[in-house]
């Protein structure tokens, strides 16, 4: 009986290791829509639908990995300082899978001076 409950100690802890590496990574390349140039240093976020996230910054080549994610539906979201941001919605982790995902950062939008505000004189603001 000894023999027979280390060998099932032995089992149950051989498969603790494989459990554990259950997790899925994501990576890609974040580029600038316009030139087609790496985007360095921005930030791309993994959030789950229990609000809890991993997130990453690009290198010089505009290159991310994020890993260790838990399988399952994540959020996916890009943003950089000068661009717009880009979220893709519905992306899916796979145990022991890495998926790629690559964005495409337009340039973010800047507004017309047309689009500005007028102000009031004086005299429509009620003034004197």
């Amino acid at each position: 009986m000894t023999k027979w409950m280390l060998a099932t100690m032995a089992l149950a802890f051989a498969a603790a290791p494989a459990a554990a590496s259950a997790d899925g990574t994501v990576e890609g390349r974040v580029t600038d829509k316009v030139t087609g140039k790496p985007v360095q240093g921005a930030t791309v976020t993994m959030k789950a639908p229990n609000w809890i996230s991993q997130w990453v910054t690009t290198d010089s080549h505009g290159r991310y990995t994020i890993t260790l994610l838990p399988p399952g539906h994540y959020t996916l979201t890009v943003v950089a300082p000068g661009y717009s941001e880009v979220e893709t919605d519905d992306v899916q982790v796979h145990a022991d899978h890495t998926l790629r995902d690559n964005a495409v950062m337009p340039p973010a939008r800047v507004a017309s001076a047309g689009a500005l505000p007028a102000l009031a004189t004086a005299g429509e603001a009620g003034g004197r």
